[in-house]
């Protein structure tokens, strides 16, 4: 599901297919967003659980340390490159680039999840 809430973005806004009308971009916009950030919180706690779950215990502090040290990079630096990133692309490149993140995220993590044997 999180793949494709931006892919439908990205196919909704681009320039090139104008399917919505002005007025109703932006409330369009704001709702699809919104359900995207549903899926998000949840998404995160499961990854860090599972994440946890796969080290021995004596690792959990480093990799909760390692974790939150991403999360508070990403919170730095993901607003000042998806507004870059919009100024060069609007909406629909910004979408694009979040659903390619998502599903980078997901092959990685099917691959990783695969070869430990894992994922019960």
């Amino acid at each position: 599901m999180p793949v494709l809430v931006p892919l439908f973005q990205a196919a909704l806004f681009h320039p090139g297919l104008p399917i919505l009308t002005p007025a109703l971009a932006k409330p369009t916009f704001v709702g699809l967003a919104f359900l995207l950030a549903l899926f998000q919180f949840p998404m995160s706690t499961t990854l860090t659980s599972l994440s946890t779950g796969s080290v021995p215990a004596s690792y959990k502090g480093t990799l909760m340390g390692i974790e939150h040290s991403v999360f508070a990079l990403a919170g730095f630096l993901g607003p000042t490159c998806g507004q870059a990133l919009h100024g060069m692309t609007g909406v629909s490149g910004l979408a694009a680039a979040g659903a390619g993140t998502f599903a980078c995220l997901r092959l990685f993590w099917a691959v990783n999840v695969g070869r430990q044997g894992g994922g019960k």
